[in-house]
């Protein structure tokens, strides 16, 4: 009777840890299936200045040029289908810049699961102010003094099913 009693527990004592085993491992695949994306900033950036695009008067718009890198963590692969940012301003707000992207990293695109993916960004936003600085080297650093420093980002990658994936960034110097 005792031995029997032993083979009972073993046996329920058995299918105890393969079911916790079980729901561990799928609650971790499930972890990893979720879409998950991240940005990191590349060291280096390029800024300038022109005068206002708009025709607006007492205007500039300040070129910001930057290297992300795009990682997809999950286990599956994602789909890029937007990209927004922000810069942040001298009074803390936020300016919507518009983003652009080189035609050999253009939106959409498709990224490897667990893999990343480099996008040469170019923000630019139209501020109050005048062109200052004949030199490439005293436009940019007016660009860089027209907004906070240190110098952030909000980045937002917009993926399929409408999910969306925001960071704030300061930039490296």
């Amino acid at each position: 009777m005792e031995t029997q009693y032993l083979i009972n527990l073993v046996s329920l004592t058995s299918s105890a840890v393969a079911t916790v085993l079980t729901i561990y491992f799928w609650l971790v695949r499930a972890q990893r299936e979720r879409p998950w994306l991240a940005v990191y900033l590349a060291p280096g950036l390029g800024a300038d200045q022109s005068s206002s695009g708009s025709g607006t008067e007492g205007a500039v718009t300040c070129h910001y040029y930057c290297r992300a890198v795009l990682a997809n963590y999950s286990s599956l692969p994602n789909a890029v289908i937007g990209i927004r940012a922000w810069l942040r301003s001298r009074d803390r707000g936020w300016l919507a810049a518009r983003v652009e992207t080189e035609a050999r990293s253009s939106v959409p695109f498709n990224l490897a699961p667990m893999q990343t993916c480099a996008v040469d960004l170019a923000l630019s936003v139209e501020l109050p102010g005048s062109l200052s600085g004949s030199t490439t080297a005293s436009r940019k650093e007016s660009a860089l003094g027209s907004v906070g420093s240190p110098l952030a980002l909000k980045v937002e990658l917009l993926a399929l099913g409408e999910r969306r994936f925001t960071q704030i960034l300061e930039v490296p110097k």
